[in-house]
Order: structure tokens, then C-alpha cells, then sequence
């Protein structure tokens, strides 16, 4: 077989490539809920459900 397929995953036979993976899949994650959680909190928490101060947050 040729082509992309044949090797799309050779690097994940690399530890060390894996182990910075997996962490940087966790990294993500966590900004990722960060980031909704506090964009929640501002949506919910201030008056009025002010949009200027989402926008800010979000910005």
C-alpha cells in the first residue's frame, strides 16, 4: 500500500511522542472547559446578561 495511509500513525510508535500527546490532548481539554466555564459564569452570574461584558471575556 502507498500513499498518507501507510503512515499516518507511525509516530505514536515513538514514546515520547506519545507522551507529549497525550499531554497536550489534556492540555486542551482543560483550557477548553476553562475557557466555557468562565464564559458561563459571566453570562449568568452579571446583571442582565450583559453581552458587553461577554464580549470582553470572550475577546
Amino acid at each position: 500500500m502507498s500513499g498518507p495511509a501507510k503512515g499516518t500513525f507511525r509516530l505514536l510508535a515513538n514514546f515520547n511522542y506519545r507522551i507529549w500527546a497525550g499531554g497536550a490532548i489534556v492540555s486542551n481539554v482543560g483550557t477548553w472547559m476553562q475557557r466555557t466555564a468562565q464564559d458561563w459564569l459571566v453570562l449568568t452570574q452579571l446583571p442582565h446578561n450583559n453581552a458587553t461584558a461577554m464580549g470582553v471575556v470572550m475577546a
